[in-house]
């Protein structure tokens, strides 16, 4: 009996000690502890993706600013490319006159040639016995005379036929020239070609990345806002001043590298000598005949119309008002009034200008408007073939635009060594016709 009463007191005394709390405050410190330990690991979590998603937005805004960055390296390289296209054009262009020079020289030289007689020349006056000059002389002093005038005619058919050699030599010479020049224009139009498709592709790959750019920065900024318990818009905010001097700084950079291209474009790099007069005189011949008079330097000049010497350049001619008519011939008309006009990289007014920059100023007169590289015109009008070409038409070569004048030549700016003046289409190669008015 003592025993049980004994069992129902301890009983008592521990539903007494549960009744009196401290059993429930163990218990409920236990939970405290525990939640407090929860929500530190929470925050911690909470800290660490909020830095997660600020690096996330820093590689993005990286990212486009490296594409921008390849897109100005792109661009310079491809201003670098096109300024030896047109160095290449210029050193193709002297060459292709100076060979063009020589071989009308050669043939000026041949039709004197042709004027002595062929046989006299090939037996040689001295082969001709005193008989010969006796047959027909009424007197020893004719006779005399017809051996002096034999004599005379020898020699200066020597002269003659050393002449055509020296210069016939120097023609071949310079036309063999002429086409590696022309190899090297077509080597360097092609580097060009590959260095304005690159910016394309450059271009492409920042359009449809910056794309998808923009839509994971605004999910990160979504996140971001909901993770510090903000709005999109603060975060949007934010985000952009943050970002604000790394574009700042990397725009600059992007801008320098394309100025410091243009400026270096900008300057003659390999200046093309004066085509006139470009055939160096031709060696004297070793022979026991009398010495040859010095050949005289080339001097024809490239199919009417002709240009002026394009040094020193004459005052640009005032601008040309717009005309009602939009015929080839107004147009020729106008452009041949700024001959002489000097070359300027980049250049678009009669101060200066380049080959493009030309054209667009001449064909803004009647209206057109053209862009600012050279494959601009190609969109201006119709093409035609070249055997159609008339006066006014603008013909294209890679790097290259100009004005027909007709008959296979063209006005336009050329280099810094010839400024603006009239060529031959052949010294660039066949060009593609663009017409614009009909």
């Amino acid at each position: 009996m003592k025993t049980r009463i004994q069992r129902w007191g301890a009983l008592t005394a521990v539903l007494a000690l549960v009744a009196s709390g401290i059993g429930v405050a163990s218990w409920a410190d236990d939970s405290t502890e525990d939640q407090l330990r929860k929500a530190h690991e929470a925050e911690n979590q909470t800290s660490q993706s909020i830095a997660g998603l600020e690096v996330s937005l820093a590689q993005l805004s990286a990212e486009s600013a490296n594409l921008s960055l390849k897109v100005a390296q792109a661009e310079a390289k491809s201003i670098e490319a096109n300024r030896a296209l047109t160095d290449a054009i210029g050193d193709s262009a002297a060459a292709a006159e100076a060979a063009d020079n020589a071989a009308n020289s050669a043939n000026e030289a041949k039709k004197e040639l042709g004027k002595v007689s062929q046989a006299l020349y090939r037996d040689g006056a001295a082969s001709i016995s005193g008989v010969n000059y006796l047959l027909g002389s009424k007197s020893f002093s004719e006779a005399n005379q017809r051996a002096r005038a034999y004599k005379l005619v020898g020699t200066d058919a020597n002269k003659s036929v050393q002449k055509f050699e020296a210069l016939q030599s120097v023609a071949d010479t310079l036309r063999v020239e002429a086409e590696k020049k022309a190899e090297a224009q077509k080597k360097a139009a092609d580097e060009a070609q590959a260095a304005t498709d690159a910016v394309s592709a450059a271009k492409a790959e920042i359009d449809t990345r910056s794309a998808v750019i923009a839509a994971s920065r605004e999910g990160l900024i979504a996140q971001l806002a909901a993770q510090k318990g903000t709005t999109a818009d603060i975060e949007r905010q934010l985000q952009a001043e943050k970002e604000a001097a790394a574009a700042a700084e990397a725009k600059a950079r992007q801008e320098a590298i394309v100025a410091a291209a243009q400026q270096q474009a900008t300057r003659p790099s390999n200046p093309t000598p004066a085509p006139a007069p470009a055939t160096p005189a031709p060696t004297q011949p070793s022979t026991p005949a009398p010495a040859p008079s010095p050949a005289p330097q080339p001097s024809t000049p490239a199919p009417a119309p002709a240009a002026p010497a394009p040094a020193p350049a004459p005052a640009p001619a005032p601008e040309a008002p717009p005309t009602s008519s939009g015929t080839g011939a107004a147009i020729l008309s106008t452009a041949m009034r700024y001959i002489g006009v000097p070359y300027v990289w980049a250049g678009t007014t009669p101060s200066g200008w380049d080959c493009i920059g030309f054209v667009r100023y001449i064909y803004k007169q009647f209206g057109v408007s053209i862009g600012g590289y050279t494959t601009s015109v190609l969109s201006v009008g119709r093409r035609v073939p070249y055997s159609e070409a008339r006066a006014g038409d603008i013909l294209y070569w890679p790097g290259h635009v100009a004005i027909s004048v007709g008959n296979g030549t063209n006005v336009g700016a050329w280099n810094e060594s010839w400024g603006t003046r009239v060529g031959k289409d052949s010294w660039v190669g066949t060009p593609t016709v663009i017409r614009v008015f009909d």
